[in-house]
């Protein structure tokens, strides 16, 4: 929705389907036109210069404008693409041979021999594959038993308690209790803008939903905590959605981002991680 202190800087020539883009001058979305924007460092709250429109509260903004022909024509293409996209990837948990065969056990440990075999992971029903396996004990379950349809005929997935999800159960009451063992003895890590490798414990992942301003829409981003040797709790917020386990020991690099205290616990924020093999 446009506002009143937005210019309209140009309009271009349509296209071939009647699309202009017009460009216009508007309220930076990150620091709401002040040209300042405040964060927290170690615990502080501290103001800068915004980085988005570089202190003058105005940043240019493009918007196509379709006609309604060609709208509904990219809606409608838009609409297949997603079909399509979803139809794939339920073919993978097993839609259209009716059932997929769910490792049991202790998978956690043999998870890369799993991989090789082609199994795929999913919170909700654990490792799987399309294909059993004889190197493990699996099961077979059939797609409705995992799965259900709302009343628009969308597929969601179900809770399914399998050996996995039983043992996810016990992990997280033991994580639960270690983390309140631990919030005493944890230590702050480095200094800002240190780059650091070294070997952590991945002992949380979780995902939440974060407004993009430069998007100017809801996005997933997930968040991991690592806990190191030394009992030094480093937590990392990131848009990419990695394929890590909890419990699971990693090799990472990273760049230290500042230091703050979260309910008591002293946590250290990084950046640019990456896994070291």
């Amino acid at each position: 929705m446009r506002k009143s202190q937005d210019q309209l800087i140009s309009v271009s020539q349509p296209d071939k389907n009647g699309t202009v883009t017009e460009t216009w001058f508007v309220t930076c979305p990150r620091c709401s036109g002040s040209g300042q924007y405040v964060y927290t460092s170690m615990g502080k709250r501290v103001s800068g210069v915004c980085f988005k429109c570089d202190g003058s509260g105005k940043v240019v903004k493009r918007e196509k404008i379709y006609t309604p022909e060609h709208r509904a024509k990219l809606d409608k293409a838009n609409k297949r693409a997603k079909e399509l996209k979803m139809q794939k990837m339920w073919e993978q948990y097993g839609s259209e041979q009716g059932y997929v065969y769910i490792a049991q056990g202790n998978t956690f440990e043999i998870k890369e021999e799993l991989k090789l075999a082609g199994f795929s992971f999913n919170e909700y029903i654990g490792w799987f594959n399309l294909e059993d396996v004889d190197f493990i004990d699996t099961k077979r379950v059939n797609f409705d038993e995992y799965t259900d349809k709302d009343q628009n005929g969308n597929i969601y997935f179900v809770q399914y308690l399998n050996d996995y999800q039983l043992a996810k159960k016990e992990r997280e009451e033991k994580q639960k209790k270690e983390l309140e063992e631990t919030a005493s003895k944890l230590n702050y890590l480095g200094e800002v803008g240190e780059t650091i490798e070294m070997p952590v414990k991945l002992v949380k992942k979780f995902s939440f939903s974060s407004y993009d301003y430069y998007t100017e829409s809801e996005v997933i981003r997930f968040g991991y905590i690592f806990l190191t040797d030394n009992y030094e709790e480093l937590k990392w917020f990131s848009n990419a959605n990695k394929n890590w386990i909890e419990q699971e020991n990693l090799t990472i690099k990273f760049i230290v981002k500042g230091h703050d205290c979260y309910k008591g616990r002293k946590q250290t924020s990084i950046k640019n991680v990456r896994q070291i093999p």
